[in-house]
């Protein structure tokens, strides 16, 4: 195994994730995104990369997995939920519903995020701005084999529903997204990709993604 680091300062995590994709090499196959603290499953590699090889090398593809989520001591809390329709751009305008940590893309997917990523402060997070591209352009493919333990802690960067039940995560969502405040922030990041990326998307979901910014 061949281990490449990458030193440079302290950027934050979005623009670390985005100078990390910038650094892929160009034959690259396939590249998966990992958070330092959660644990693989011996195949989930393997897993992503069967699954994906099924595919047209000329579709941008995303492989996302189920996951346990744990506790700091890899405990597990309850596993992922998993979507009971497949995955589209109108899922993911509202919601991060595709967690950096479960993602593979393919070489396509690869190469137009890397020609196209460019960032911005309206971005809430790295792997939400990904999943936008490929569920705009290409397609989402889900492993409902959990192929990690997603480590939950007091210093983690990002906040996921713990909630066990179904009412209680849709609590947890109408809590962020109203009371919170997303509901703006959101906007303004699919507002930012539009504007950035509009050329490169079909005309089709321009016209549904400005119904929803506008209406």
């Amino acid at each position: 195994m061949r281990i490449h680091v990458i030193y440079g300062e302290h950027v934050g995590v979005i623009k670390s994730y985005f100078e990390l994709l910038q650094h892929i090499p160009d034959d690259a196959t396939f590249v998966g995104l990992a958070d330092q603290d959660d644990v693989w499953f011996p195949f989930k590699i393997s897993h992503a990369v069967a699954m994906l090889s099924q595919y047209p090398t000329d579709l941008p593809i995303l492989y996302r997995s189920a996951l346990q989520i744990t506790d700091e001591k890899l405990k597990v809390i309850r596993l992922s939920r998993v979507p009971k329709k497949e995955l589209s751009y109108r899922n993911i305008v509202l919601e991060n519903s595709i967690p950096g940590c479960t993602m593979f893309l393919n070489g396509e997917s690869i190469q137009i995020i890397r020609e196209n990523i460019v960032y911005s402060p309206e971005i809430l997070m790295h792997d939400w701005w990904v999943a936008l591209f490929i569920t705009m352009i290409g397609k989402v493919i889900f492993d409902d084999q959990p192929t990690l333990f997603y480590r939950r802690h007091p210093s983690a960067v990002t906040v996921v529903p713990l909630a066990t039940s179904g009412l209680k995560l849709f609590l947890f969502r109408v809590w962020h997204y109203f009371v919170k405040r997303e509901k703006n922030c959101i906007s303004k990041q699919v507002t930012e990709f539009m504007r950035l990326h509009s050329a490169i998307i079909p005309e089709r979901h321009r016209c549904e993604v400005n119904y929803f910014l506008y209406v």
